[in-house]
């Protein structure tokens, strides 16, 4: 056996009236695998006893969700210290039920600094997990897979001896208020103007708003040149980074194209449509392709899922990275991010940023199979999830963000936050984040729509980094991890001329022949047919028949779902009168039926019925209406 054995007494203490109960020791193996930080067993940690409230119980710390966890476990009891700072459950009753869902005893604390983990409620810096920010936990090398084998981009043209000197050359010359805004990207910019970032030279993320790709183009040419300005001689020339949430197209400009969503394209299963889909989106930076599983229908994201089958979505998601970054050494290719990592598909309830409750061998089994796709490809970028695993915030999760990916599998991109996610950290909030950065974070996501809240966050890491709370050596390794993304995408480099990479819109391509061709081949390749009764489909139009088209769906707002001209997608239809080529479902049927001796009846349209029966059927009133061609059923609900 690897590394020293250990065997680790662990006392378990409750106060009840005054009265100190001590519970039978529990031991567990501990196994140090070569100074890895894995472990081949979990180690089970438990707090001394702590003075919370006004009651004297043992509490373990865990960040949000309380009456979730108890409902999930179905046996614990659970009061709330402070709903900021975290919650407490009883360890008598948590641990129980952990043993039971489990079958070991597996409870998380935040001091890492020895191998038996305490919690005290009455260090409010231990309390929030302020310092040391590493959190305790299963540790598991072993069940991880070992690093696939790159294919797709080569390698070698990724990252190269000569690059990294580049990079090397530029650190060396960069104070570290310079290295911290490099880690920032923030879509406050854009509306403030190019002159904010001639000062911290902060990257851009184009803000969901809908824009003429005119608008789009120059702002980013702004930004770009503005952040390439030298002043005084002090400046670097390194160019900010312009980003897109470019979801199913680039969906923030009119008449640009757009693909069906992630659950559409997984039904179609064709990596091969997915590699040529993939170029049409984004401008230096794509917050694409959604690489997550989804196992809990009752998620408001599973239309954001290729499949839950993780080996279909690891195929589908490299082809897409593979086609986004095709000519990334000759500057033309976009920067994939593979989002979300780790777990958000599986949350309990299927709450939108809730807690995936889950052991380690299921978690790399099901939720981490996709990203196995991700980095055979080489993507440059990815982004943590806004849930929790296991009642721990992905974003401040060291063991998955730096043991595992960045250790573990060498994943050498960026790792970008989401969305003002950050401030989800205990202790966290807008303008400073040292547990995140400590974590793993190498590109905060601030977004405030106007104040000052980036160049606060910088100026308070530049702080931490004075006061040691965050290590040089992490601010270092961030900022070589953003200029190497930008040397990959050929904005920076030996021999490069960055004024020559200015990221703009392909203007010539927007709404093109060629992609709404492509557009209609991938919704004819993912469309399923889930009934079709009598063999009513394809219709074969005669003369006096009638189609009653019903239903949300045959609109084009709910056809094209979120992320359309908008984060949540539309509502109305009006919206897309000025976009271009677009067409409701029930628009090509009458557009169709014109030319083909049919009728197409919306069942907003007045029938005119010979008889009418109605019954009710709980809260259900159903209707049939029997015309000169029966309209079928009509259903309201009462």
């Amino acid at each position: 056996m690897t590394g020293l054995v250990y065997t680790i007494v662990l006392l378990l203490f409750a106060d009840w009236s005054e009265t100190q109960v001590v519970r039978s020791p529990v031991t567990s193996d501990y196994v140090d695998d070569e100074g890895s930080g894995c472990y081949e067993r979990g180690v089970f940690f438990v707090s001394p006893k702590v003075n919370i409230s006004t009651d004297a119980m043992m509490g373990i710390a865990t960040p949000r969700h309380c009456q979730m966890k108890c409902w999930a476990w179905e046996e614990c009891e659970a009061f709330t210290f402070s709903y900021d700072q975290g919650c407490f459950l009883l360890t008598d009753k948590l641990t129980d039920a952990l043993c039971q869902q489990y079958e070991a005893c597996i409870v998380f604390s935040y001091d890492y600094s020895t191998l038996l983990c305490t919690l005290h409620a009455t260090e409010e810096k231990k309390t929030t997990g302020l310092t040391p920010n590493q959190l305790c936990g299963p540790r598991s090398c072993a069940l991880w897979p070992e690093p696939p084998k790159v294919r797709g981009l080569v390698a070698e043209s990724l990252k190269s001896a000569p690059m990294e000197d580049y990079i090397d050359g530029l650190l060396a010359k960069m104070h570290y208020l310079k290295k911290i805004s490099q880690m920032v990207i923030s879509t406050d910019p854009v509306g403030e103007g190019p002159s904010s970032i001639e000062k911290y030279n902060v990257n851009v993320l184009w803000p969901l708003k809908v824009e003429d790709a005119q608008i789009v183009q120059q702002t980013t040419k702004n930004h770009y040149q503005h952040s390439m300005r030298r002043k005084e001689g002090r400046r670097l020339g390194i160019p900010s980074i312009t980003a897109v949430h470019a979801v199913h197209g680039l969906n923030a400009i009119p008449k640009a194209t757009i693909f069906p969503h992630n659950i559409g394209l997984g039904c179609a299963n064709d990596p091969d449509l997915m590699r040529r889909i993939a170029p049409r989106g984004g401008l230096r930076v794509d917050f694409g392709p959604r690489h997550r599983g989804a196992t809990e229908y009752r998620w408001g994201r599973t239309y954001e899922s290729f499949s839950e089958n993780g080996t279909v979505t690891a195929d589908l998601v490299q082809a897409y990275i593979d086609g986004l970054q095709e000519g990334a050494g000759t500057g033309t290719g976009v920067a994939a991010m593979c989002k979300h990592f780790l777990g958000d598909g599986g949350t309990l309830g299927g709450v939108v940023d809730g807690d995936t409750e889950i052991g380690e061998d299921e978690l790399i089994r099901v939720h981490f199979r996709p990203f196995i796709g991700c980095l055979k490809a080489k993507v440059m970028s990815t982004m943590p999830s806004f849930n929790e695993i296991n009642g721990i915030e992905m974003h401040q999760h060291y063991h998955y963000l730096t043991e595992i990916l960045k250790g573990h599998f060498g994943f050498d991109g960026v790792v970008m936050s989401d969305w003002n996610a950050h401030t989800d950290i205990p202790s966290c909030t807008l303008d400073s984040c040292p547990q995140g950065i400590n974590a793993g974070i190498d590109m905060f996501l601030l977004s405030t729509v106007g104040g000052d809240h980036y160049s606060k966050f910088i100026e308070n890491t530049l702080q931490a980094v004075r006061n040691g709370t965050v290590p040089q050596s992490r601010i270092n390794d961030a900022a070589r991890r953003v200029l190497r993304l930008k040397a990959r995408l050929r904005m920076i480099g030996p021999r490069v001329n960055a004024l020559d990479r200015i990221g703009h819109v392909n203007m010539t391509i927007i709404g093109s022949p060629e992609h709404t061709a492509m557009a209609r081949e991938a919704v004819q390749k993912s469309a399923v047919l889930l009934k079709n009764n009598g063999g009513v489909l394809p219709l074969k139009p005669r003369a006096g028949m009638r189609v009653l088209v019903m239903g949300k769906a045959r609109w084009t707002y709910l056809a094209c779902g979120g992320w359309t001209m908008g984060w949540q997608g539309q509502v109305i239809d009006e919206v897309f009168d000025n976009v271009g080529n677009s067409a409701s479902l029930l628009e090509a049927l009458k557009e169709h039926s014109n030319s083909n001796n049919y009728t197409v009846v919306d069942d907003e349209e007045t029938l005119t019925p010979r008889s009418m029966e109605t019954w009710t059927m709980g809260k259900v009133s159903c209707t049939i209406e029997t015309s000169p061609d029966p309209a079928g059923i009509r259903t309201q609900r009462t």
